[in-house]
């Protein structure tokens, strides 16, 4: 889990579950819902090896490893399909593959998927992250399939709303 420095607070979400909140009788400054993830506090500080070593549980893009998106997956099946944020189905679309291999997966997302925008809202969360740094770029590599991947999902909608 990431140090517990008030910038990194809520960066990744609670290994104890979302009814969890105190942490040896301190107040537990990871996440428990995940509405309430969020990156790193970058406005004074580069957090550069939070990103790369998997302490940011909020995608943006960015590679994550596979206990990442099991936690994701495990948070987003306590809510209702239609609760699910957008941010939270592209993460687990662009996964998907690492997810089946590594953990059974019993939930169908697709029936909502349909509804999501075709980059599942990625291209303006990115945005906020420039707007949000002091360094004015993204602080980690994009994988190099990403957008590839994302703009077949988009042209499979096109051609279904033909």
């Amino acid at each position: 889990m990431a140090a517990q420095v008030p910038e990194l607070w809520r960066t990744q979400l609670c290994i104890h579950g979302s009814g969890h909140r105190n942490h040896q009788g301190d107040y537990c400054s990871y996440a428990h819902a995940l509405w309430e993830l969020l990156p790193p506090d970058e406005s004074t500080q580069r957090f550069t090896t939070a990103w790369r070593d998997g302490k940011v549980d909020r995608w943006y893009g960015q590679p994550m490893e596979a206990e990442q998106i099991f936690r994701i997956y495990t948070y987003a099946c306590e809510l209702h399909p239609a609760d699910v944020p957008v941010w939270v189905r592209g993460a687990l679309f662009y996964n998907r593959f690492r997810l089946n291999r590594q953990h059974t997966v019993s939930r169908n997302w697709s029936i909502y998927d349909q509804f999501m925008p075709w980059d599942y809202g990625l291209h303006a969360d990115q945005l906020l992250l420039y707007r949000m740094r002091l360094e004015k770029k993204l602080p980690f590599e994009e994988p190099s399939d990403l957008w590839t991947t994302l703009r077949k999902r988009k042209a499979i909608m096109s051609e279904d709303c033909l």
